[in-house]
């Protein structure tokens, strides 16, 4: 039997130092599975957060307050184990700690109006009707259909059930999956600077120059 994720009953953290100029966070709660009504809800309150330079995180926060670089929202719902609603941010190190308190100031304030909603819907109903037509994409969903429904027509029906989603339904899933769950953040931090260092020296002695 497949092992399912544990309730997060806690703030959880990991921090991983790698080669990157910027810090790059990702703020994640654990949703449902593919089969749950409320994966509907929650693809389109990603959408509407975090897709494209439109969505509201990324115009609070990369736009008016400047604290982001990058500020993207995805809502992942993989086959036979609960998915998970992933926030991620690109932000200078600096600006690390005002740029995720404002990703909570804006959810705690957060209002969804109802042109936003019916923008939404039209986008993903024209994304869906753009990936069906290339020979490569169809058959790709198809074989994702059968994997995860064991039909071919998921991907249609998918699309199909965004038309009954409302804003009520978009409260309800933040607060139920999201506004009363304890996070889990991830951040890839710059290098420490003695550990840029030393990894710039061992570079230097793998070079040609020093062989």
């Amino acid at each position: 039997p497949m092992v399912q994720p544990q309730p997060v009953m806690m703030p959880r953290e990991l921090v991983v130092e790698g080669p990157t100029a910027v810090e790059r966070i990702s703020i994640r709660f654990p949703t449902v599975d593919l089969a749950h009504p409320d994966l509907y809800p929650l693809d389109l309150l990603a959408y509407i957060l975090g897709h494209g330079r439109e969505s509201l995180l990324y115009q609070q926060l990369v736009i008016k307050q400047g604290l982001a670089n990058t500020v993207s929202v995805h809502s992942v719902t993989p086959v036979g184990v609960t998915g998970y609603f992933d926030i991620q941010l690109s932000v200078d190190p600096n600006q690390r700690d005002a740029a995720i308190q404002a990703v909570y100031d804006t959810l705690n304030n957060l209002t969804v109006k109802r042109a936003a909603i019916r923008r939404a819907k039209q986008q993903k109903l024209a994304e869906d009707a753009l990936l069906s037509q290339a020979l490569p994409d169809r058959l790709d969903r198809l074989a994702q259909s059968h994997l995860a429904t064991g039909g071919p027509g998921f991907y249609g029906y998918y699309a199909r059930q965004f038309a009954s989603v409302t804003a009520a339904d978009l409260t309800r899933v933040w607060q139920a999956y999201i506004h009363q769950h304890m996070p889990m953040t991830t951040r890839l931090v710059p290098w420490t600077e003695a550990k840029s260092r030393s990894e710039e020296h061992t570079s230097e002695l793998q070079s040609p120059d020093h062989l």
